[in-house]
């Protein structure tokens, strides 16, 4: 009888000793897996909150360019000077305005296209197209008033009032395509 007891007390010395070195070693690897999840949940998020930052930016740029644009061929009631001169000097300032605006959209695309969604991306420079195209014409059109450019340009003078309207269609339709991105995360 003595002797079972020894082998039932050292039977259940060795089993607490094994479980004790099987529970330590699930929970180092448990820790490890831990350890490498908050990793990842920590970089997704500041991944999450560097792509928002990038969209403000691109959104808010996009709305400033789209004012610009705006101004080179405008809908409703708009001001231009009646003098022949200084109404020349105004569309000159306003097309240099939209360059700077335009110039800071795209360093900002450009620059941070590999941080952003494809989809996204494609949508901003899409737009961009539009824009280049609304102010490579403007100087023709609207500055040296160019006749025969105007008559050979396919009714793309008149559709350049149109496409103002367009952009900004576009504009919201990036803006929405954002909010469902971000919903999606």
């Amino acid at each position: 009888m003595e002797y079972a007891t020894i082998i039932i007390a050292v039977i259940t010395f060795i089993w607490t000793v094994v479980s004790f070195f099987l529970l330590n070693q699930a929970n180092q690897k448990l820790q490890a897996q831990q350890s490498v999840l908050e990793k990842s949940v920590f970089a997704f998020g500041r991944q999450f909150e560097t792509e928002i930052e990038i969209l403000k930016d691109l959104s808010l740029k996009l709305l400033r360019l789209y004012f610009a644009v705006y101004k080179l061929y405008p809908s409703g009631l708009y001001y231009e000077p009646f003098d022949h001169d200084e109404k020349i000097e105004y569309r000159k300032n306003v097309l240099k305005d939209c360059n700077d605006e335009f110039n800071k959209y795209i360093d900002s695309l450009y620059s941070n296209a590999a941080f952003i969604d494809n989809d996204l991306y494609v949508a901003f420079d899409e737009i961009r197209k539009k824009i280049r195209l609304q102010m490579e014409f403007y100087p023709d059109f609207m500055i040296k008033q160019n006749e025969e450019m105007i008559r050979a340009s396919d009714g793309l003078y008149q559709k350049s009032w149109k496409v103002t309207e367009e952009i900004n269609q576009d504009r919201e339709q990036i803006i929405s395509k954002i909010r469902s991105y971000l919903k999606s995360k």
